[in-house]
């Protein structure tokens, strides 16, 4: 992770325009290639001092996040579909649950998997699997659903393993109908980013 000095230089999707965002740790460019690296801030312009404007999120864009920015994606997304959402503290790790979401007396536990690959395995359901127990214990009284979520496929041995751990498999076809049905915006996604960055910080 990036340290309390550490800097680097993010690209935007929509104009000539870089970004500079504080991170704790050191320069790393992986992160830097990639969508958290291209969130917008209300208060940036471009080149010719004008607001960059307020666009909708594609698909596109999805396929470009790492996988920190994928979760809180996931997060905002869930929030849109009326849940209480939360990106879980990734200090001392996550316990394989990336996003809780709550509604009412029910709710979801989302393990997230940003690829850039077609297929994913099955790695997202071995750990929501995982890591569901301590959650339903923490959250008494509520009945969760366990869900992995990814931007690609999953495998055929993952989606066996989802069928006999009762994990509902969201893939790139769900996700681009829950976001053209829930859209969200450049500035509501980096609001978020923003908002959510500490659970990484501390973390670090």
């Amino acid at each position: 992770m990036p340290s309390a000095a550490g800097r680097f230089y993010l690209s935007t999707l929509f104009h000539d325009v870089h970004v500079s965002i504080s991170f704790v740790g050191g320069h790393d460019p992986r992160r830097s290639a990639r969508f958290d690296s291209r969130c917008l801030r209300r208060a940036l312009t471009n080149e010719l001092g004008e607001a960059l404007p307020k666009r909708y999120l594609t698909m596109d864009d999805v396929d470009r996040m790492d996988g920190f920015s994928f979760e809180v994606f996931c997060c905002v997304l869930w929030a849109k579909r009326k849940y209480q959402t939360t990106v879980t503290n990734k200090r001392g790790g996550d316990g394989g649950i990336d996003v809780v979401a709550l509604k009412g007396k029910e709710g979801e536990l989302l393990q997230c998997k940003s690829s850039i690959n077609a297929d994913v395995g099955w790695d997202a359901i071995k750990e929501v699997t995982a890591g569901a127990a301590k959650y339903q214990a923490r959250f008494a009284g509520t009945l969760f659903r366990k869900v992995a979520v990814t931007n690609q496929a999953f495998t055929k041995g993952a989606v066996s393993q989802g069928q006999a751990n009762s994990v509902e498999l969201v893939t790139r076809d769900r996700l681009a109908e829950l976001l053209g049905a829930n859209p969200i915006t450049n500035y509501e996604f980096d609001e978020a980013l923003l908002e959510w960055m500490p659970v990484v910080q501390e973390a670090a």
